[in-house]
């Protein structure tokens, strides 16, 4: 068997993501899963969490721009 050559690099393709609704399926699952108190002391995470997401999937620019908005 030959050894694999030194300089083999990965590639990884950017993909577009859409718009989704994560708050209310996960607050679903808290409140049949924990109790709808607890659903209602996460909300608040929730929340940031679909805003994070939300900011995430509506970037637009060149790649080496995301990449540094990304990793802020």
């Amino acid at each position: 068997m030959a050894p694999a050559p030194a300089n083999m690099l990965l590639a990884v393709h950017c993909k577009k993501g859409d718009h989704l609704d994560l708050k209310d399926p996960i607050w679903s699952y808290i409140c049949a899963t924990y109790s709808d108190q607890q659903a209602h002391d996460a909300a608040d995470d929730l929340a940031a969490v679909q805003q994070l997401r939300n900011d995430v999937v509506g970037l637009t620019g060149s790649l080496p721009d995301l990449r540094d908005t990304l990793s802020r």
